[in-house]
């Protein structure tokens, strides 16, 4: 039987509604995607799945809506999913570079090289955030400088 508190249920049931009926399932999912209530967090998964599925229905602007909400806000575990979510639009969440390029600001190390690499995955609609990354070719993190100097490269501002 299905359960609503079985997140890889819940997943797999507005995967399924998106794909087969996108513009009956819509205001469901946005609902669920924009419900930033007190027990929302306690099921985070059914928010991140209910934006993929709007996403695979074609819509683009409410699930990166709440991706950057996550970015700019706590906890860090959905910051980090978020970031990674994002990457997976690549160039379809270039309106994500300037939350993004305030990521790389934040210290927290994991957090920066997953911005870069986003950043990465967006390509040449990151360009905005290539002073940013040049910035980091010069950090004192290994890591960050050969993920900066890997988006510069995705980017197309290697040699700029």
């Amino acid at each position: 039987p299905f359960s609503y508190y079985e997140a890889d249920q819940w997943c797999a049931a507005a995967a399924l509604l998106a794909s087969r009926d996108p513009a009956w399932v819509r205001p469901y999912l946005v609902a669920v995607v924009r419900n930033r209530g007190p027990r929302a967090a306690e099921y985070p998964t059914k928010h991140f799945c209910a934006a993929e599925a709007l996403v695979a229905a074609g819509e683009l602007d409410i699930p990166l809506e709440f991706h950057m909400a996550n970015i700019n806000g706590e906890p860090a575990g959905l910051r980090q999913v978020s970031l990674f979510r994002v990457g997976a639009l690549g160039a379809r969440a270039s309106a994500a570079v300037p939350a993004l390029v305030s990521e790389l600001s934040k210290g927290d190390l994991f957090s920066t090289v997953t911005a870069i690499d986003t950043l990465a995955q967006i390509g040449p609609g990151a360009t905005a955030a290539v002073p940013a990354l040049k910035a980091r070719l010069n950090d004192g993190a290994a890591v960050v400088r050969e993920a900066a100097a890997r988006a510069l490269r995705k980017i197309g501002a290697e040699g700029t």
